[in-house]
């Protein structure tokens, strides 16, 4: 199976710097400390610009930077695809017209998706945005994603349900994450094409940040409308256990568990972020052959 490789962004300044370069070089650059599963992405070439927020509605991105980003992807002649968050009912108003504008300005939407976190934002856009592919997002299909646990959980499991609202909805693939002690090669069996977001995986989020609490007054703070000033872009946290507190700092690994997983876990705006070891991302790797993923997504950093 061809496999392609998407590179996934949330903010378009850091696109310049990217378009370039290959999916090798972006990743040892990106995690130094698994630089060396950097060789095994040596045949991928970009195809694909995932771009959007999935995990914060105050990272909602404008009309004016989607369009942006979908103009650097018709550059490079890849594919786009719009990432979309779990929405309030103020959220799926917003990305009903931001998308219905994203389509008016699109004239070939043959290579353009959507990923949908929510069943609201799901049926609103089956029914009203057939022009675009939908995508079942990562939210929609959790599994298990507690770093703590020390051995393989079971695979998912889809359920006829499931498969009845795929082709209801008329959802193309579904997003999965790189699970905290790589993928195996159950993991990888979907019931549509798959795309692998790759190296991290997401273990909780919410809508209370901790991050944008930093600089409000005392009353305001860990409220779940803080008016943030996106900090997040800028500033995130490495979680160490089991007696010392956050700390802002370049990336390293430590034993997490009792069998020493290896794993690295930050905290980044609303979402705490895994990063397996690099043993399982070299699984992870070795496990798509053959699997229904055809597509990995490329994290240039913690996606938020």
């Amino acid at each position: 199976m061809e496999r392609e490789c998407a590179l996934y962004v949330t903010e378009t300044t850091s696109l310049p710097s990217l378009l370039l370069r290959t999916p090798g070089e972006i990743f040892a650059e990106s995690w130094p400390e698994r630089a060396s599963t950097a060789s095994a992405m040596n045949g991928l070439r970009f195809k694909r610009i995932y771009f959007g927020n999935e995990l914060c509605a105050r990272l909602m991105p404008s009309l004016t930077e989607v369009k942006h980003a979908l103009d650097a992807a018709r550059s490079m002649d890849w594919g786009f695809t719009l990432c979309t968050h779990t929405a309030t009912d103020a959220a799926l108003d917003a990305w009903s017209g931001l998308i219905s504008n994203l389509l008016e300005f699109t004239k070939n939407t043959d290579d353009l998706e959507i990923v949908v976190n929510d069943f609201g934002l799901l049926r609103l856009l089956a029914k009203s945005q057939r022009d675009a592919r939908l995508v079942l997002g990562r939210h929609m299909k959790r599994g298990l994603r507690d770093y703590r646990v020390a051995s393989d959980p079971a695979p998912l499991a889809w359920t006829s349900e499931e498969l009845d609202l795929f082709r209801a909805f008329d959802v193309v693939r579904v997003d999965l994450d790189t699970p905290p002690l790589g993928l195996s090669a159950l993991h990888a069996r979907t019931p549509l094409p798959a795309a692998l977001h790759f190296p991290c995986g997401w273990s909780a989020t919410g809508r209370i940040c901790m991050t944008g609490s930093l600089a409000a007054t005392p009353e305001a703070k860990f409220l779940p409308d803080i008016a943030c000033r996106r900090e997040c872009r800028h500033l995130s946290f490495e979680l160490i256990p089991p007696d010392t507190t956050a700390r802002v700092s370049a990336l390293r690994s430590f034993p997490l568990t009792p069998a020493d997983t290896g794993l690295s876990v930050f905290q980044k705006g609303t979402t705490v972020f895994y990063l397996p070891s690099q043993q399982a991302l070299e699984r992870t790797l070795g496990s798509i052959e053959g699997s229904s993923i055809d597509r990995i997504v490329l994290q240039p950093g913690l996606p938020i």
